[in-house]
């Protein structure tokens, strides 16, 4: 009888095709996507310390690939986003494309704050979901200068002229 209730114990295949396999996949996808990029060299952010960030962006435009400030901007790094923002505006080495200037500009200029709050759906029938916070380090605040030139691109737009 004791093996009886032992064997009942142990997940049958059934129960791992129909909870085990749809929930592992989409787990296996996120994993998969949450590795940031791997960019060369030192951080964007310590270029010229001391000096504006206009000045360290055209630095940054003059010392790196695109390819490479692209990788630095994906993983948030404002003065990467800043310069490529730039880089579009005015054509410096890519096409000038003033909607891809606009983004860069406006992910530069956004303040990330250090907690974000994120929604756990119910396991089970009988749960309930929840919201979690999750830390992600230190806030910041978005660079003035981005927020300028964001505000000169939506101007000049508005007015129908050309940057």
């Amino acid at each position: 009888m004791a093996a009886g209730i032992a064997a009942r114990a142990l997940p049958s295949w059934k129960f791992a095709r129909r909870v085990i396999g749809p929930l592992l996949l989409p787990a296996l996808l996120l994993a998969a996507c949450a590795r940031p990029p791997v960019c060369q060299g030192e951080a964007p952010a310590y270029a010229l310390p001391g000096a504006s960030a206009p000045i360290r962006a055209l630095a940054l435009l003059n010392m790196r690939s695109m390819e490479n400030l692209a990788c630095w901007a994906e993983r948030n790094d404002q003065l990467a986003q800043y310069a490529l923002g730039i880089a579009y505006e005015h054509g410096l080495g890519v096409p000038a494309d003033r909607k891809a200037a606009m983004r860069y500009y406006r992910a530069a200029a956004a303040s990330v704050p250090g907690r974000i709050w994120v929604y756990s759906p119910p396991v089970g029938k009988e749960s309930m979901g929840r919201v979690i916070p999750v830390d992600t380090g230190p806030g910041r605040t978005g660079l003035p200068e981005a927020r300028a030139a964001l505000e000169r691109l939506t101007a000049s737009r508005d007015n129908g002229d050309r940057p």
